[in-house]
């Protein structure tokens, strides 16, 4: 397989709204994209074994090629990842996860991040072990962590074959008042392993969407999405591939109670559009209602593509219509973004509509922010 081959590379983590969203996709839109799984906790199942038996016939399994990670956040963690991060042998008990998963379907395994792996040498035999093994795989880079980059050198310098090696720059969560910075960051990665080879793959990739609306209007409004303009300002297809989260917000957090509110989503260009239903007694709430409006909303928006064929298009005319069975509550809708998210983002990829961009200034400024944790 070859990198080029795909158009965008988007992270979906295994959440039941995610999965859903993605299962729905149309068939030449999972043919032209390389999604990353990120495995978390999927309902009551815990530990990484259980959840990628819960994925692995709908997913894995129905894809020509697909990445694979596991999320360490407390929130959403399985709890026996520990047991395969262990540094036996050279991290054996990763190796042979992977290869287990390779032997039923079309896996491109994840090196393991190098916060995990105590120093440089034991990071240089866990390369070896695992090209010894799969002939491709990838690696994750925090830009603003000094670690992770001293990582991606160390791999771009030992590896063979780097054309089968992809570099992952995961900048999480991205906001107005960090951007600028980042770009900093990710260019100075960029050009750190570019200059051991100019033709190595990267992609770059992050989230803007928000965890809270209230900066964007009350029952209407646009957010910009930021992850488009920094690709762009980047210098887009020619420099890097694009990858995102799909409209998910980068972080996690455990949940909280909070008001009842029916809300439609609409990814455009640069920007996703939103309405806002809020019901004006929380004790008796008419979720049909709120969802129909928003929904009949969305629709009268400029942005709003009649012509679009998929799922979550079809899902938002049927709301609309006034029938809402099994589409009255949040994680249903955020199904639909994510499939409208993926379907529009191929189309706008595809049509050339991220490149060229702002010019970029590739001062080291940035240094002064970075996570000093080096090996």
């Amino acid at each position: 397989m070859k990198y080029e081959d795909y158009c965008y590379f988007p992270k979906i983590r295994t959440r039941q709204a995610e999965l859903l969203g993605f299962e729905q996709l149309e068939e030449g839109t999972r043919a032209s994209i390389l999604p990353l799984f990120s495995v978390t906790t999927l309902g009551q199942r815990k530990t990484v074994s259980s959840v990628l038996d819960g994925v692995k016939e709908k997913f894995f399994e129905r894809l020509d090629y697909f990445l694979l990670e596991f999320e360490s956040n407390k929130h959403v963690k399985c709890e026996d990842l520990d047991y395969y991060l262990s540094e036996e042998n050279n991290f054996e008990k990763w190796v042979s996860l992977h290869k287990e998963i390779d032997a039923k379907s079309n896996l491109i395994p994840g090196l393991i991040p190098a916060s995990f792996i105590n120093n440089r040498r034991q990071y240089v035999k866990h390369i070896q072990t695992m090209e010894e093994n799969f002939d491709h795989f990838f690696i994750k880079i925090d830009p603003m962590r000094k670690r992770d980059v001293t990582a991606a050198v160390t791999v771009a310098s030992i590896c063979n074959k780097l054309e089968n090696k992809l570099f992952i720059i995961d900048v999480g969560q991205i906001d107005k008042s960090r951007i600028s910075v980042i770009e900093q960051a990710i260019i100075f990665v960029i050009n750190e392993i570019r200059e051991i080879d100019s033709s190595i793959n990267i992609v770059v990739q992050g989230s803007s969407f928000p965890r809270s609306f209230a900066d964007y209007g009350r029952e209407a409004g646009t957010i910009p999405m930021l992850e488009w303009d920094l690709f762009s300002r980047l210098g887009g297809t020619e420099v890097c591939f694009y990858g995102d989260y799909a409209s998910i917000h980068g972080e996690f957090y455990e949940g909280s109670y909070a008001s009842f509110v029916a809300r439609v989503d609409l990814p455009a260009e640069k920007m996703w559009v939103f309405e806002r239903r809020t019901a004006p007694d929380q004790e008796n709430i008419n979720r049909e209602q709120l969802y129909i409006s928003a929904a009949k909303a969305i629709k009268e928006n400029d942005f709003w593509d009649p012509e679009l064929d998929c799922w979550g298009k079809k899902i938002v005319d049927v709301v609309a219509s006034g029938r809402v069975e099994g589409f009255k509550s949040p994680a249903k809708w955020i199904s639909v973004r994510l499939n409208l998210h993926i379907e529009r983002m191929r189309q706008y990829i595809e049509a050339g509509l991220l490149d060229g961009g702002s010019s970029i200034n590739t001062d080291d400024e940035f240094l002064d922010e970075v996570d000093d944790d080096a090996w």
